[in-house]
């Protein structure tokens, strides 16, 4: 006859707990991460949602300027931390956004969320037409070519007073929602926009999409032989960032209530690229393009402080040579 003595389950022994698998490890850290993921989105959101009572005017305005500025960097990161190309266009492409749609809305008498739309899809159009010309480009030179186009945009803002106001600048129609204040209105409408081109440009990353634009920055000469034009991924990176850098442009406009041309120039670009540089990158895409920033502006330096700016003649070629005012 069978006993009916069941034998005891391998290592449930006496006064020792049960030891819990790979499987059951990782399922654990994957709860921790969940859960963790889930309290601080509920923190943030009830931060976003209560964000104009918890501070003052001056404070709120900082936080919706951050938001702004984490689109236009948004936008960067996919052309100069994926496709690799130092463009230096987005301060002048949100010139273009915010005196576009403010144009569009007080002038044209089109609503501001459609005029905001419209003005970044032609402005997506208009640095994808910019960028063919720079296709040819890389590194310094590409740099030089986009900033010599920025100083071009910049400086197209003086000269239509019509649209612009010129040197003296303009006010903006402002606009609010659902009874709220404008302040407000644009913290609230700025964070929205922000989380949506964050889901929007992660989604991206993770399709062939994105995986071809890193193709591009890290071994671009692979990519003809698998049927994929380098060029074709420039500028699909290039208009992704001149639509963001618009739409940053329009609620900055809306942010300041007034708007003029200097607002869009080199010291806005400075400080992109410093967020950019500072948040974002990962140190190997630093290592590769900060000389070539360092480098350009050292001849922007030389050349605001009346030197002529050099280029090296040895190590680099083409490379700006920082020191060269100082051997003068």
């Amino acid at each position: 006859m069978a006993s009916s003595v069941q034998p005891s389950p391998v290592g449930r022994t006496a006064g020792v707990a049960p030891s819990i698998g790979p499987g059951g490890a990782v399922w654990q850290r994957a709860w921790v991460r969940r859960s963790a993921t889930v309290v601080a989105l509920v923190v943030v959101g009830l931060f976003v949602a209560d964000a104009p009572n918890l501070m003052t005017g001056y404070f709120l305005y900082l936080f919706t300027l951050g938001a702004v500025y984490a689109l236009v960097a948004l936008g960067m990161t996919v052309l100069l931390g994926w496709a690799g190309q130092v463009s230096l266009l987005p301060a002048a492409f949100m010139g273009i956004g915010a005196y576009g749609g403010d144009w569009l809305h007080q002038t044209a008498g089109i609503a501001w969320a459609p005029s905001v739309v419209l003005t970044a899809i032609g402005v997506g159009v208009v640095g994808t037409a910019l960028a063919v010309p720079a296709l040819r480009l890389r590194g310094f030179y590409l740099a030089i070519a986009t900033l010599a186009l920025a100083e071009a945009v910049v400086y197209s803002f003086t000269a239509f007073t019509s649209v612009t106001g010129g040197n003296e600048g303009q006010y903006v129609t402002t606009f609010t929602l659902f009874g709220l204040t404008q302040t407000w209105t644009i913290w609230y409408v700025s964070i929205a926009v922000l989380v949506v081109a964050i889901y929007l440009v992660n989604r991206v990353r993770r399709t062939s999409l994105g995986r071809l634009l890193l193709g591009v920055r890290d071994v671009e000469v692979a990519m003809g032989p698998l049927g994929v034009s380098p060029a074709v991924l420039k500028l699909i990176a290039f208009a992704i960032s001149a639509v963001l850098a618009s739409m940053a442009g329009s609620l900055y406009a809306q942010l300041v209530t007034y708007i003029d041309p200097s607002q869009f120039d080199l010291p806005l670009l400075i400080e992109l690229l410093v967020i950019v540089f500072l948040g974002i990158y990962p140190k190997p895409v630093l290592d590769r393009i900060t000389p070539t920033v360092n480098s350009l502006m050292a001849q922007v330096d030389a050349a605001t402080n009346g030197h002529q700016p050099a280029v090296a003649t040895h190590g680099t070629a083409g490379v700006a040579d920082p020191h060269a005012g100082a051997r003068r």
